[in-house]
């Protein structure tokens, strides 16, 4: 920490002594993003309990030097309050840990742009301690400590070239050592193409070092017909994925689409995305989609069948899905918008479900009223009713004053099955956001503001700043 403090005081001196370091130019990108709030931590369950004020602030900052005359190299050094950019940092503890900044240093990049010989092509290398994420299947985390070279073309390919050394095991890397990529891109007419080729493991030992590839694909063969695939293979476990996915145009007022995706039990590449919020493959599985929309008589119709097994075709669930919306003008401001949807979904244990969900929105003067109904099989239906609109106050413009009630029988708690909640939100005149609301449930969303799941009253400030 005490070295990552000192370099960022010099990088920071460097940036901002612009009369002392006028042979240097720099830009700041990034953002800082703080909260300040003023709650309890359990309003609802014990409400005896004391208010207390709480801040934290997360960010990302990057920092590019270079020469007024000539800006090449560059040299990037990139900051943030933690090694994953959305955790929060509790200033109270980062006091308490004697940090003298919430900021680390995270990586130093040094980008030349330029020939490697005279007369040579113009190639860009990049040098330091970075992270490269190409393909979700198998060229994802690519580094830490990197030297890259891009802009070489080969015919219409363009290459990129990499080596990346991990001295452990990490996130970036299953098997501690060295790691070596390839990465082609072009059109070959029809066909728009990207190529992932990638070397891992120890140094030392060849027969511990595995291959894993993988390609992409879209062309359009024909107008109103897009068809796009994806093939990756890794070598250490033999494991295969594929996906193959299509849409028509072709009829008028109607669009069809199509969706294979399958991964055997053996695939898990090194360097792929595993996060549940972005991963793109999932182990052991084969899912076969088709769907339809169209709009009849103002009416927006869409309906999709789909199975899913695992990779041998065994413990099926079949999905069927239609839904419907429309507009209904001279009700409200702008008229009444209605949607509805029905879900039939069949496991493989023979057992069935259905849910249906119904909405409905209208504006009248200012004030905007939504509504959704949640049916599904064996639990009690959900209303979810919503009142939200935009006043000038006396103290502040543009406060956005906003209701909710939620009717939930399936609710183990009393206080949850009969769920409201009411909020205020404006902007101060120096800059700063601010909620004034109370719950008796988590109307928020948001774990710092809810504490232990139940809003309360709060006030709350808060303000993300780009950079």
């Amino acid at each position: 920490m005490k070295k990552s403090t000192i370099l960022l005081s010099l990088a920071l001196l460097l940036a901002l002594s612009a009369g002392a370091f006028a042979a240097l130019s720099t830009n700041i990108t990034g953002w800082v993003e703080t909260d300040i709030v003023y709650k309890k931590d359990d309003p609802i369950e014990t409400p005896d309990n004391p208010f207390y004020l709480q801040a934290r602030m997360r960010g990302r900052v990057q920092l590019t030097m270079g020469s007024t005359n000539n800006a090449n190299p560059k040299v990037t050094i990139s900051m943030a309050t933690a090694a994953n950019e959305t955790a929060w940092i509790n200033l109270k503890d980062a006091l308490t840990r004697n940090t003298t900044m919430p900021f680390n240093i995270t990586g130093i990049q040094m980008v030349a742009t330029g020939a490697w010989w005279k007369g040579g092509p113009e190639l860009t290398t990049s040098i330091g301690s970075f992270n490269r994420n190409w393909s979700h299947y198998g060229a994802y985390r690519l580094g830490r400590n990197i030297i890259e070279v891009d802009g070489l073309s080969v015919g219409p390919v363009k290459v990129t070239g990499l080596y990346a050394y991990t001295e452990d095991e990490s996130r970036y890397n299953k098997t501690a050592g060295n790691t070596f990529a390839l990465r082609g891109s072009g059109t070959i007419d029809p066909v728009e193409f990207n190529a992932y080729f990638v070397n891992y493991g120890p140094q030392t030992d060849a027969d511990a070092r595995y291959n894993q590839f993988a390609v992409d694909a879209k062309v359009t063969p024909a107008s109103g017909v897009d068809l796009s695939g994806v093939f990756g293979y890794e070598e250490k476990n033999k494991g295969i994925t594929y996906k193959a996915e299509a849409k028509v145009t072709t009829i008028p007022n109607l669009t069809l689409t199509g969706l294979v995706r399958a991964t055997d039990d053996k695939y898990n590449p090194a360097h792929t995305e595993t996060n549940s919020n972005n991963r793109v493959w999932w182990p052991d599985e084969m899912l076969l989609r088709v769907g339809a929309e169209t709009t009849q008589a103002g009416v927006k119709l869409n309906g999709s069948v789909e199975r899913k097994t695992d990779y041998a075709g065994n413990d099926p669930t079949n999905k069927f899905t239609v839904g419907a919306s429309t507009t209904i003008s001279g009700v409200g401001d702008a008229g009444l918008n209605l949607g509805g949807s029905v879900e039939l979904t069949r496991r493989p244990d023979n057992t069935s479900s259905m849910k249906t969900v119904i909405d409905a929105s209208t504006a009248i003067s200012n004030v905007n009223v939504t509504y959704k109904g949640t049916i599904e099989t064996d639990k009690e239906m959900i209303n979810d009713v919503t009142v939200k609109t935009t006043v000038n106050l006396f103290f502040a413009d543009n406060v956005t004053l906003e209701g909710r009630v939620i009717f939930d029988e399936n609710q183990s708690k009393d206080h949850h099955k009969l769920r409201y909640g009411a909020r205020a939100n404006w902007r101060l005149p120096n800059g700063l956001d601010i909620w004034v609301g109370y719950a008796n449930w988590n109307m928020s969303g948001n774990d710092w503001v809810n504490g232990t799941g139940d809003d309360g009253f709060y006030i709350r400030l808060h303000r993300r700043m780009n950079l």
